[in-house]
């Protein structure tokens, strides 16, 4: 009997000391997890605080800072509200933007309560996206220097060191300055912003960007001017933005004035897809005009009715007597696709060989075979209107 509850006791007291460790251990475990909640609210609320807009980041604003979009007193009234929900969500939440561009308050005049509000979370995370961008290339420079420090400096000898990039940079600006001053001159009529909305300029300014990029690499480069771009514009600060990134290097005009300010009325000619004649050559005493309009959904011939109005001369590329068009196909090209064809003329003088810059999806075939096509393609349509008529 007194062994069997000796027994009994230990046992008893075996598992309290199990409980009481197991008890103590769960106490830390669960010190531990409130420790480390406690850590990540503290480095979430640093995160935020230092992702936040700062008191010096914020600037004031006022309605007059955006004068030119005020023509009603709608307008004005509208522009009060927009800056009102904007320092109304700043103190509430402190998720608002700190700097307003023109061109945001262009988008918000056109949006309703809920989509502005909408409008204001995506400026605040693009503030904050641009603002860690630079955070980064700082860090990175940062980087870069000192590990230039660190190097080693390269000993003398006969050929001095420069960097591959350097040395396209400098090839390709001579190109751009040679074409400056003895190449075909290459146009574009910026003059059509009053018919395009804030997408259709956004497209006509990467257009823009994409061409630049295309003659700057060509080896007999066109000379790019931008003519018709008033100062201070909606597609002026988007030239700035996508394209003037870096004034030194980059090599193309940009001008206010019109066209038949800069060259002679006989020099011009105007491309347009709406022209009744075809471009048979490229003359490099001529300047040749392309407009800068995107017309998404737009089906007036704008460009001809301009050049028709100023007199000078207009034409097209000879898409129709060289090419059969796919199904895809319009009637428009982007600016970079101009520009490539062109040059692949002023390269081989041959239109078939320049039109194999188009997009694939626009052609069904490209050569001699085109006419024949087109012919047969012709009287298989006379026949089906023949066929109609009579069934009738």
């Amino acid at each position: 009997m007194l062994a069997w509850t000796a027994a009994r006791l230990g046992v008893q007291r075996g598992l309290f000391s199990k409980l009481a460790m197991s008890g103590s251990a769960s106490r830390q475990v669960q010190h531990k997890a409130s420790a480390d909640v406690e850590d990540q609210t503290v480095s979430q609320g640093d995160t935020e605080a230092s992702a936040g807009s700062s008191d010096e980041d914020v600037r004031s604003y006022t309605v007059e800072d955006f004068s030119e979009f005020i023509k009603t007193e709608e307008d004005r009234k509208k522009i009060h509200l927009i800056l009102l929900e904007i320092e109304f969500k700043r103190e509430d939440t402190g998720v608002a933007p700190a700097r307003i561009k023109k061109r945001d308050i262009f988008d918000l005049l056109t949006l309703s309560k809920p989509q502005r509000h909408r409008y204001y979370d995506f400026m605040y995370k693009r503030e904050m996206s641009d603002r860690n961008r630079k955070q980064t290339k700082l860090l990175a420079r940062a980087k870069r220097e000192s590990e230039v420090r660190e190097r080693k400096p390269i000993p003398p000898g006969i050929f001095p060191f420069i960097r591959e990039v350097t040395m396209h940079r400098q090839l390709y600006g001579q190109r751009l300055a040679s074409a400056a001053l003895f190449g075909t001159k290459l146009v574009i009529d910026c003059g059509f912003s009053d018919v395009m909305n804030n997408r259709e300029l956004r497209n006509l300014a990467r257009q823009m960007m994409l061409a630049y990029g295309v003659n700057r690499v060509l080896p007999d480069p066109f000379d790019l001017t931008l003519c018709n771009l008033p100062p201070k514009c909606l597609l002026d600060e988007l030239v700035e933005q996508y394209l003037v990134a870096d004034h030194r290097q980059l090599l193309i005009g940009k001008t206010s004035e019109h066209y038949l300010d800069l060259f002679p009325s006989k020099d011009l000619v105007y491309l347009s897809p709406d022209a009744p004649k075809p471009l048979k050559e490229l003359d490099p005493s001529k300047v040749y005009l392309i407009g800068g309009i995107v017309d998404l959904g737009l089906e007036q011939p704008l460009t001809l009715a301009k050049a028709r109005k100023d007199g000078i001369a207009c034409a097209r590329l000879p898409i129709r007597e060289h090419v059969i068009l796919g199904t895809g196909a319009q009637k428009t090209l982007t600016l970079n696709n101009v520009l490539e064809i062109l040059a692949e003329m002023k390269a081989h003088n041959d239109w078939q060989k320049a039109f194999e810059k188009l997009p694939p999806r626009f052609v069904a075939q490209i050569g001699a075979e085109s006419k024949s096509r087109l012919r047969n393609r012709f009287r298989q349509k006379l026949r089906v209107e023949e066929f109609r008529a009579a069934s009738r």
